[in-house]
């Protein structure tokens, strides 16, 4: 068990230290803000990897980690430093109630290192259709909705002073899923979406982070929209349930696999 703490621990801590110290903007306009604000929006995309189904044919609960990786070209871009992926990590839960009704969480905690601090949320409704008019179906079917907040802080240094910057997003998003349950225990399932994101980037310091034939301002609000698409499967080992997904989010990739319990009645 203290083994699987401390993983479950280093897990959760990535974001925030593998992204502190390793972001340093300077310059930025209005599409650069944009592209930044895409790609971290892309990477906190709601996912449970999950297919069509309900954990149970009246109640269900799921409890685990999600974590994975996305391609970060326009942060790779827009650094000084190099920054490729994007690292991704939460911890999930799944509620299922009769009739195909669910409620979803995927968090990561409030974490720090010495330069940065990060927190991120995101919670889901949905609806698988055929346990409410076909449980027999080897097609499912999930509506969803959900919404969630990203929360970034981190130093770095413009003309050799040091600075505060804050990356926030607030995403709100839909998507529709259709699965294949192959037996007990195999999902693939394939899903598209569309998801809307309003994100600020601000700088506290003498120096700015952004050009200043762009704005004088301390702060940047930014709207960005796209679609989704994803593709995943769903291993289910009796209570223990493994999953992969590849994901194209607001035109970039992303991955992302699961381990979990799962029990349902």
């Amino acid at each position: 068990m203290t083994h699987i703490k401390f993983v479950t621990l280093i897990i959760l801590l990535l974001p925030s230290l593998s992204l502190g110290g390793s972001l340093e903007f300077t310059g930025l306009e209005e599409d650069d803000v944009k592209a930044v604000l895409k790609d971290f929006s892309a990477n906190f995309i709601h996912t449970t990897v999950s297919g069509a189904s309900s954990l149970g044919d009246v109640v269900g609960i799921e409890l685990g980690v999600v974590a994975g990786a996305t391609d970060a070209k326009n942060l790779d871009r827009l650094s000084e430093e190099d920054v490729d992926k994007l690292p991704y990590a939460g911890l999930i839960g799944v509620l299922s109630f009769p009739y195909g009704i669910g409620i979803e969480a995927n968090i990561i905690p409030k974490t720090s290192s010495d330069d940065s601090t990060f927190q991120s949320s995101s919670y889901a409704v949905h609806w698988n259709l055929m346990d409410a008019f076909n449980p027999d179906s080897l097609i499912g079917v999930r509506v969803r909705a959900y919404s969630g907040t990203v929360d970034f802080d981190f130093e770095q240094e413009v003309n050799n002073v040091d600075v505060d910057v804050s990356v926030e997003t607030n995403t709100q998003g839909g998507d529709i899923t259709a699965s294949l349950r192959v037996g007990s225990f195999l999902e693939p399932y394939f899903g598209i979406g569309t998801v809307t994101s309003k994100g600020k980037m601000e700088v506290d310091g003498s120096e700015t982070i952004f050009d200043t034939d762009f704005t004088s301002s301390d702060s940047v609000e930014e709207t960005v929209s796209g679609s989704t698409m994803y593709a995943g499967i769903l291993l289910k080992l009796f209570v223990i349930n493994l999953g992969f997904e590849y994901g194209s989010m607001l035109g970039t990739t992303r991955y992302a696999g699961k381990a979990s319990l799962a029990i349902g009645f």
